[in-house]
């Protein structure tokens, strides 16, 4: 049967999903509207996704739970101007790994754009970064305009709250602090890691603004760039810092 109301339970809770970010925590669940990347975690990852929502054919087989509703009902029920006629419920990828598994973090203090946040995502995947650490203050990964922005991978990355015990009981025992600061001495082209690191990112305007973050011991290091630019949005950055990571010894940033 195909759903035409707006008061329909499921399309309800998808509204709820989409526009309030509590519900989305108490339900651990968010909407992922595009179709590819549907596909893709349809293959990669089936387990996290509860339904299938659709106002067009499928166009592709699966055995989850699929509903048809009305295309009046997907352009009220979707966060998109103009929806694609497929969208899935997914269900949150909880990391249990403790951070001392990771090699590298990245902890992203305090960004309120959800579309930073998705782009952040979006370039952790991209450069096979393990996990990322959120401070209390930054915005909501599972928020539209994040999902849509990181392409639906928030499933590849273990994105995980923290907290100030949490820092000082896991993050700086074992990991070399380096924060990105464009105040800094250090660049990154001379920086040199001695272990396990966790990079911290602050917003552009701001930088990092944690107190236990800036209280406890790290190092400073900046991105080397033209003096017409004051500074660079957090995505770019980490995406700079990113290929950096990933690149082999010697051939780095400013290397030869």
């Amino acid at each position: 049967m195909i759903i035409t109301s707006k008061e329909n339970s499921l399309i309800r809770h998808i509204k709820k999903l989409q526009i309030d970010k509590d519900y989305r925590a108490q339900n651990n669940e968010y909407i992922l509207e595009n179709p590819k990347n549907i596909r893709d975690i349809l293959t990669s990852h089936p387990h996290l996704v509860s339904q299938l929502i659709h106002s067009i054919p499928l166009p592709f087989e699966t055995d989850i739970p699929t509903q048809e509703i009305s295309p009046d009902i997907m352009s009220h029920a979707s966060s998109l101007k103009t929806p694609a006629g497929i969208m899935a419920i997914l269900k949150k990828n909880i990391p249990t790994a403790p951070l001392s598994s990771y090699s590298t973090l990245w902890v992203i203090d305090q960004i309120q754009d959800p579309s930073n946040i998705g782009a952040i995502i979006r370039n952790a995947v991209a450069f096979n970064i393990p996990a990322i650490l959120l401070t209390p203050g930054t915005t909501d990964p599972t928020h539209p305009k994040s999902v849509q922005a990181s392409v639906g991978q928030l499933h590849q990355v273990d994105i995980i709250q923290l907290t100030e015990q949490k820092w000082t009981t896991e993050v700086t025992p074992k990991f070399q602090v380096v924060t990105l600061d464009t105040n800094a001495t250090t660049p990154l082209t001379k920086f040199k890691p001695t272990g396990p690191t966790a990079f911290v990112f602050g917003s552009e305007g701001n930088g990092i603004i944690t107190p236990y973050i800036l209280e406890n011991p790290h190092t400073a290091i900046h991105i080397p760039m033209s003096p017409k630019i004051e500074s660079l949005n957090v995505a770019t950055t980490t995406g700079i810092i990113g290929y950096w990571k990933s690149s082999p010894p010697g051939r780095g940033l400013g290397e030869s």
